[in-house]
């Protein structure tokens, strides 16, 4: 028995975020990381003249290594992130951040937060934000393989409580993998932490937040030897909706060239690059509001995993906070006045010259990534 567990533990070694040496190694190549330096003074001094960047690169690689010398476990290396560069995400370009339900999570508990999926990085690292001004414990946090740039990117992830999904495979293998990837959140959320992961893979560019039943259905692969029936295992999950909005999508502009490229063009194949200006734009551009809301722990008597999608796609819809922007990219959409009295012209002109470099036929992407929330939540009105 005790030799089953440990080749069951050496299935996640692949996927799981660092742990003890690992850890201790992607530390100090962070330490030392000289791609790291440039990406914190870009990030930060992105107005100083170049011809300090020698002694501004210096006193950040002392300030690291500072920071990071007596970094020992994954929950103190995500307090000095959070406070660091979250927290100064948030400061620089967030004017309001605010919360409802988080409240009523235990901080003994552990819970799958299923999100909306907005931002690559941004969705998880504020919820990790929220997670910790709260004073409550983060979670672990899936991320796709190709979201592994290069080796920085996968260590700063995998030291970051990051746990990876693979994607992209031969079937046989991707079965085998997403076998795998069922088994390592289960067991996590019955043994380690808490987890998070998006309700569907890549971003709801379109603005319409659907939780894809597959997701459901992978998570349930793990009890597929004589496992827990069904519905007792979807409540055994401590399932959350999760749900973040945002005024100003800091991507919005890519989305909609994206959107149309792939609309206008058979052929559309993402760029080498796409992802990682996505990761930087996210983190870099202006995002005005922000709420997060969390909503009841998920229990019921679950017929399938369409039951449990719709369940959370409910929650999202109905708590989705919309914005004045929302409710303009309607009006402007549709070509009507109903929502006239969400904003008013100083809104409006600030919000259409956002778009003012994009062509007409993509401006409408745009609009509809703002206005889809509103849409949902009016399916919910007359219920």
């Amino acid at each position: 028995m005790e030799k089953d567990n440990v080749l069951f533990l050496e299935e996640f070694k692949e996927i799981e975020p660092y742990r003890g040496d690992n850890f201790l190694a992607a530390l100090e190549r962070l330490k030392n990381s000289k791609a790291l330096v440039k990406g914190i003074r870009k990030a930060v001094f992105s107005k100083v003249p170049f011809i300090f960047n020698p002694i501004l690169n210096l006193l950040i690689k002392i300030y690291l290594k500072h920071k990071l010398k007596n970094i020992n476990t994954h929950c103190e290396f995500q307090h000095i992130v959070i406070k660091m560069v979250v927290g100064t995400v948030v400061k620089k370009t967030i004017s309001e951040i605010t919360f409802s339900g988080i409240e009523k999570l235990d901080p003994n508990k552990h819970y799958l937060f299923i999100s909306n999926h907005r931002d690559i990085t941004l969705d998880p690292a504020l919820g990790s934000y929220a997670m910790t001004i709260n004073n409550l414990p983060t979670f672990e946090i899936a991320f796709g393989n190709n979201l592994l740039i290069n080796d920085l990117v996968a260590d700063l992830i995998r030291i970051n409580k990051g746990f990876i999904v693979k994607r992209n495979q031969k079937p046989r293998e991707q079965i085998e993998s997403t076998i795998i990837l069922s088994k390592y959140i289960w067991y996590t959320l019955n043994t380690n932490d808490s987890a998070w992961l998006a309700q569907r893979e890549g971003r709801a560019k379109n603005g319409d937040d659907l939780t894809n039943p597959a997701l459901i259905k992978m998570l349930y692969l793990s009890q597929r030897e004589g496992g827990l029936p069904f519905p007792d295992f979807i409540n055994r999950l401590n399932i959350v909706p999760m749900v973040l909005s945002y005024e100003f999508d800091p991507c919005d502009r890519l989305k909609a060239r994206e959107l149309y490229r792939r609309d206008t063009n058979t052929s559309y194949k993402k760029r080498k690059d796409e992802d990682f200006l996505s990761m930087v734009q996210g983190i870099t551009n202006f995002k005005g509001r922000v709420h997060i809301g969390y909503g009841d722990t998920l229990k019921g008597t679950w017929k399938d995993s369409k039951a449990v999608a719709e369940t959370i796609d409910t929650f999202i819809h109905t708590n989705y906070r919309l914005w004045p922007s929302n409710y303009l990219a309607y009006d402007i959409l549709h070509s009507t006045d109903k929502y006239a009295s969400k904003y008013d012209e100083k809104y409006k002109d600030s919000f259409v010259k956002r778009f003012h470099r994009l062509p007409d036929n993509v401006k409408k992407y745009a609009y509809e990534g703002y206005a889809k929330p509103v849409e949902n939540a009016e399916k919910y009105q007359n219920q």
